[in-house]
């Protein structure tokens, strides 16, 4: 603490110490409180574009809407040894972008779906299979959202997949 020519502790000082002692639990609070908001956040091509949507749908809450137009199709042909349309059975490419989004094997014979974009199968790579007539996997790992490529090959003959992606 500063002194007073040399002779003893300046009270100014104290008390200074001694207020912001006091205000520092608050503030922590204050803050604690600002950052434990509810954020939930949605996709669509809404013409809008992206948005942030305060204190929905109450007070404390937000929902960040991000413009996305999706990717996918309802007719995804999957064989067996030969590599699925469009190149080496890649069903979707790497999106770093990717919130979401649900494969469903639509046919009548069980699809494996591996974890790259190099031709598949190959030993090493992450790989799920798809039950047929309805057999689905939405992107996630654990509580993890897998971003990157997805490959597939049918398990015998030829199936079809639904994708989408946002």
């Amino acid at each position: 603490m500063p002194t007073v020519n040399g002779a003893g502790v300046d009270p100014s000082g104290v008390a200074l110490a001694t207020l912001m002692g006091e205000h520092t639990p608050l503030l922590a609070s204050i803050l604690a409180e600002l950052r434990s908001g509810v954020i939930e956040v949605g996709a669509g091509d809404i013409k809008f574009r992206q948005m942030v949507l305060d204190q929905f749908p109450v007070a404390g809450c937000k929902r960040i809407i991000a413009y996305r137009t999706g990717n996918g199709t309802d007719a995804q042909a999957v064989a067996t040894g030969t590599y699925a349309a469009p190149i080496n059975g890649l069903v979707l490419p790497a999106n770093e972008a990717r919130l979401g989004g649900a494969i469903v094997n639509t046919g009548t014979v069980a699809v494996n779906l591996y974890l790259t974009d190099r031709p598949v199968p190959v030993v090493g790579v992450p790989a799920l299979q798809l039950q047929p007539n309805g057999g689905s996997w939405d992107f996630r790992l654990g509580s993890l959202l897998w971003c990157g490529h997805v490959s597939a090959v049918a398990a015998t003959g030829t199936s079809n997949l639904t994708v989408a992606e946002v």
